[in-house]
């Protein structure tokens, strides 16, 4: 499966990201947030962009890119969706050497990366011209990311 960003490049980013984390995780949470909260916005776009990166170059690429925004949207998601599912229960996997920090500081770091990627998102909209008034928006999941209590 093609994506916007490999793992690779999500790993190799500049993000704090341990490597501990699989590439199957990130490749999940590319996926979902390609998915579920970019495809309203670029519709078949999409897939032209990922089947044709060379010709969006200058939108994938830019400080300000498409790259950039899934990196802190994926980066935002893979911190919110932080509860691992065991065989006994659903648990927050620490060791001896993490703490772990309260779901306010969880949802706060979240909120930042999420509002980067899509402020990111919304430029790549302009120069794509996409009219973002006519874009029907999957927020409902990620609305406490987008606007905190």
């Amino acid at each position: 499966m093609y994506h916007i960003i490999t793992t690779d490049e999500f790993f190799n980013c500049g993000l704090p990201v341990s490597d501990d984390i699989t590439s199957a995780e990130v490749e999940f949470a590319v996926n979902t947030v390609e998915q579920y909260f970019l495809y309203p916005y670029l519709k078949e776009l999409l897939s032209d962009i990922i089947e044709n990166p060379t010709q969006y170059e200058d939108v994938l690429e830019a400080a300000d890119g498409l790259k950039q925004a899934l990196y802190h949207l994926t980066f935002a998601y893979l911190i919110y969706d932080k509860i691992r599912l065991t065989r006994y229960s659903s648990v927050i996997k620490n060791d001896e050497h993490s703490t772990d920090p309260a779901f306010s500081q969880v949802r706060d770091i979240a909120s930042t990366h999420w509002e980067i990627g899509t402020s990111f998102l919304l430029r790549d909209c302009e120069k794509l011209e996409i009219d973002i008034k006519k874009v029907k928006r999957n927020d409902l999941i990620f609305n406490e990311l987008s606007y905190k209590l």
